[in-house]
């Protein structure tokens, strides 16, 4: 891996946590898993 892929993926990995949290609603959250109801 290239020094810039390396960055690339570290910046992607950085932004995808932050939107995690910012817009993470637990009470939304869709429990893919579960049975249909």
């Amino acid at each position: 891996m290239t020094d810039s892929t390396a960055g690339d993926s570290q910046l992607v990995d950085r932004l995808l946590k932050s939107s995690a949290r910012q817009s993470y609603d637990p009470d939304v959250d869709i429990d893919w898993d579960a049975p249909e109801v």
